[in-house]
């Protein structure tokens, strides 16, 4: 990708294919190509470890995204709830809409209102409300075009915190007609 994030899953087609390429390559000629066989599995073993202790790039002062988005949502979605009191709670992706939507207090329906992004699967789900008929939001982080539709609006940051580094500052906007 030239212009977007690239996501974790887009080679994951060509991942079992590699390993069973590098493995026959690998084979042919052992003990000329030992030495890379040592590399990959220690590669192989520090992502294992990473993918089992995702603590480690935190504890290293490494900005691993995967590993920042573990912590913090329990509180953000506590956050949520006390501002809410009642609002519609959207959030700006699909990532922060799924997590509140499981950590919020009875696991209301959070929407995922991304106006300036491509379209996720909250477009398709029945049952989507529309802002216009809405009066009061929260809204978690918020695209331009969406926070735009409401005039007043009072907003806070809410920041997580993991092991005494910041790993995530989201805004929490309550806007209202």
């Amino acid at each position: 990708s030239f212009h977007r994030k690239v996501e974790g899953n887009w080679p994951a087609v060509a991942f079992v294919p590699a390993v069973i390429v590098a493995v026959l390559w690998i084979a042919q000629q052992p003990a000329k190509r030992a030495g890379i066989a040592r590399w990959a599995v220690g590669v192989a073993v520090a992502f294992s470890l990473v993918a089992q202790f995702p603590e480690i790039p935190l504890l290293l002062h490494i900005r691993v995204a995967v590993a920042n988005d573990l912590y913090g949502w329990k509180d953000l979605a506590e956050q949520a709830d006390h501002d809410a009191a009642g609002a519609t709670v959207i959030a700006c992706n699909y990532q922060n809409a799924a997590e509140l939507s499981f950590y919020m207090r009875g696991q209301p329906e959070v929407w995922s209102f991304n106006a300036d992004r491509r379209s996720n699967a909250y477009d398709y789900f029945q049952g989507k409300p529309d802002l216009n008929q809405l009066d009061r939001v929260l809204m978690v982080g918020g695209d331009e075009p969406v926070v735009a539709m409401f005039p007043h609006q009072t907003s806070r940051d809410y920041t997580a915190t993991y092991l005494g580094r910041i790993i995530r500052t989201r805004s929490l906007r309550l806007a209202y007609r």
